[in-house]
Order: C-alpha cells, then structure tokens, then sequence
C-alpha cells in the first residue's frame, strides 16, 4: 500500500529538555497515532530511566517493532531501570538498523547478553552500533565478540572513548576483521578517543592486518606519538580497500622513557616515509585528516612534507592539515604539489602560522592547479597577520581575491558530478559541514568567501 504523503519518517527531538509531561504525552501519541515513523532521535534530552521505560514498552507494539530502523538516545543516563527496559526492548525488535546508546551508563554486560540471544537482529538486520563512552566487562566483551562473528550486516562500529579489559580491543575487533560475511560489506569503525599509545598502538596494528575490508578509520585523539604512527600507518597498508583516514589530534615526539627502552627506528620506521608509501600505494585511499588543534599533538614537517610530496602522485581528493603550524614550509610544499596534481578536490590548510611570504608563495602553487575546488578561507592566520603591528591589509585581501578566483575558475571547468563524486561521511559537525562545501555550487562558495572575508573587513576596520 502506498504511503500516505503526510507520514512522518524522520523526527529528530535532540538537545530538547524534556518535562515528564510532554514525554508522556509524546508515548502516547505514539501508541494512539502509528505515523510510519523509522528514524527517531532523542539524544541529550535528559530523559529520565522511568520515562524511558514508557517510551521502550510503547516501542514494543507490533507497529514499531516492524518500522523503527534509527534509534539514538545517545548522552541519556540510563540506571538499572532504563537498562532492563531497553535489554527487554532489544530483545524483541526485529527491524532495526542504527542504534546509538553512546553515553547512556547502560548496563553492557545485559545489554549484549540480550542482543546476542537476538540473532534475527544482529545477524541480518543491525548495521551500526555506536557505544562509545561506555565500559565493557570481560562477558560484554565476549559477547559482542560472538555477535561480530555471526553478524552479516553489521559493518559500523562507533568505540570512542569506550574501557575495556586489557584484551578488550583484540577480543572484540579480531572476529569482526575476520568475519567473511562482511568482506563484502563497507567496515568503518570509529575508535576515537581512547588511548593506543606505545604497546596499545603496535596491538592494534597487529589487528589491521586482519582487515581487508576495512574502508573508514578513526583514531582521532588517541595519544599517537610519532613511533606507534609509524607502525600504525605501515600496517594499514594492508587494508587494501581503505578510503578515509582520520588521525586528527595525534603526532609529536616519542617521549624521552619510552625512546631509552627502545631501539634506534630504522628508515622504513619513520612515519614520514609510512605515509608516503600508504598513499603512493593504495589507490583507494580518498580522503586523509590530519588536523591538530592540540598544542602538544602537532604534525611535523617531517611528517607532514613527504605527504604534500605525494599529492601529485597520489589518488588523495580531500587532504586537512590544518592547525599544525608548519609555517611557510607548509605553503612551499603544497606550492609545489598543486602544479602536478588532477585528483585533489578539497584542501584544508589554515592554522599554519603562514606568513605574507608563505601566501604568496601558495598562490602561484593555486594559480596552476585546476582540481581544487573546495577550499575554504585561511582565516586564523590572516587573522594572526592582520593582528600585526603593521597589518599587510591589501596584499592579503588581494592574495584571497586571486585564490577565490582560481577556485572559482577551477569549480566553472569541472562538472557537478565530479564534484559530488568526493564524499565525506557526516560523522561530526566539521564533516557535516564538510561534506556541504564539496556540494557546494559556485554561489555557494562566493557567498561563504564573502562572509569570511567581510568578517576579516570588519575586524579590521
């Protein structure tokens, strides 16, 4: 039977502070009027465990168990009441697809014992799970373990900041990278947040070579020192489908305990050369991030130039490197990589303490690229230079007018469906906003220029 147009598919109430009313009110709406409803989001709303109990026993009537496929409740403090009636709940649903739980203090160990006793879910049904900030027992370890070994369809897995036992990671990680039913699926796995420095590191580089099929990482503020990088980014050269790579917040000088007790890296150690052999080999790979905006987790250039070297020979579209204040090195690489690349569409590059030499420099670099066209503008560092005792004001406004123009010129050759071709996965806001400026048509990019430029106008008149 056809829908009728008036059903609601999608109601997003997050970050709403919800009083016990208007919850009651919202659960029976529910019961009374089954609108089709599959995506509903409810994070950071406060939600109290008893009213969760209301809302999970109405989400168990025969009209929901069959619709809903989104649920996220993330960042709602779950005690043992609101744990039982969502393990009473997960036991029975049938249709879902997304469940995010992130934040909530549930009870892992039942959570999972219940989602492992619903193989109709998790085997055919469930394809992301997000329970990041949450702390996972040995059993709920094991038993997540088992769910990833039989499971066909769940190929995303949200971990930030999530405590585990100190096998945890391999236990649950290992049977997921092996299972041959999802080789054919896409895996992205987020385990931002949480610490793989030193040992922790090399342990999971171990695990990457078991994963094929992996084609989206996060490892962003994870404490990566420049050695465990090294080894990281090396073994991830077996993740031959590999196509976005966040290492965001990570980098710096392996510390001074850790050097004595270790040997001399050899050539083939160093993460500047991990990179460069990553991104010259693997032709999947689209899209790198390595921004810093950590004072203590920057990337050097010797990190950071064999992989503005690569661009030209490497498949990379979307490059961040933002933040990590390699001064006017930063703009002399990318001016020398711009010329000889036809594949990088979007570029990210401000908080480098570039100067009016390092602008410069960069413009020539841009004048002769015809690939990108998503890049927005530098506006901390101009801001930093225009903040100078005698502000270059003209000479910097007319180095952003010559880059608009080569972008905008760049964007007029290339064809939309190029463009929309480079896709970012919405993950946080920045990628979410991201993801708008690579769709973006030529108004678009000039109006948000314009806005920047116009606040850097302002602040200087």
């Amino acid at each position: 039977m056809q829908k009728s147009p008036w059903q609601l598919q999608t109601l997003d109430l997050s970050e709403n502070k919800f009083t016990k009313e208007m919850l009651t009110t919202l659960a029976s709406s529910f019961r009374q009027f089954p609108i089709g409803l599959t995506n509903l989001h409810l994070a950071r709303c406060g939600i109290p465990s008893n009213l969760f109990t209301l809302l999970f026993s109405t989400f168990k009537e025969p009209s929901w168990i069959s619709t809903l496929r989104v649920l996220d409740i993330s960042f709602n403090t779950l005690d043992n009441e609101g744990t039982v009636s969502l393990v009473d709940w997960i036991s029975s649903v049938s249709a879902l697809q997304r469940l995010a739980i992130a934040g909530t203090n549930l009870d892992t160990t039942k959570f999972f014992r219940a989602l492992r006793n619903n193989s109709a879910l998790y085997a055919s049904s469930l394809t992301e799970l997000d329970i990041s900030y949450s702390t996972l027992k040995e059993d709920a370890c094991m038993n997540f373990s088992e769910i990833l070994v039989d499971s066909k369809t769940l190929c995303t897995l949200v971990l930030r900041g999530i405590t585990v036992p100190k096998q945890g990671f391999q236990t649950i990680l290992s049977p997921w990278f092996t299972n041959a039913r999802l080789h054919d699926m896409t895996l992205s796995a987020d385990l931002s947040e949480n610490d793989f420095s030193g040992l922790k590191g090399k342990a999971l580089a171990e695990l990457f070579k078991l994963a094929p099929a992996l084609n989206a990482l996060r490892l962003n503020r994870c404490g990566l020192r420049d050695d465990t990088l090294a080894v990281l980014v090396t073994a991830l050269g077996c993740c031959k489908s590999i196509q976005a790579l966040h290492i965001e917040n990570n980098g710096g000088k392996t510390s001074t305990i850790n050097s004595i007790f270790s040997a001399a890296p050899s050539l083939e150690d160093k993460p500047g050369d991990a990179f460069l052999k990553l991104l010259t080999t693997n032709k999947n790979l689209k899209e790198m991030y390595l921004s810093s905006h950590n004072g203590g987790h920057r990337y050097s250039m010797n990190i950071l130039r064999p992989i503005l070297h690569s661009i030209g020979i490497s498949f990379l579209e979307v490059l961040d490197i933002s933040g990590n204040r390699g001064g006017d090195d930063v703009a002399k690489s990318l001016a020398l990589a711009l010329p000889k690349t036809t594949q990088l569409r979007a570029l990210f590059w401000d908080e480098n303490h570039t100067s009016l030499a390092g602008f410069e420099l960069f413009q020539e670099g841009l004048r002769q690229n015809t690939s990108v066209v998503v890049m927005p503008v530098p506006i901390q560092d101009t801001r930093r230079l225009l903040d100078g005792r005698d502000p270059p004001r003209e000479e910097l406004f007319a180095l952003l007018g010559a880059y608009y123009a080569f972008i905008q010129r760049n964007q007029t050759m290339m064809s939309v469906s190029v463009m929309e071709s480079v896709i970012i996965r919405e993950y946080d806001e920045s990628d979410t906003w991201r993801n708008s400026m690579l769709r973006s048509t030529t108004k678009d990019l000039r109006q948000s220029w314009s806005a920047a430029v116009q606040t850097l106008v302002n602040k200087t008149e």
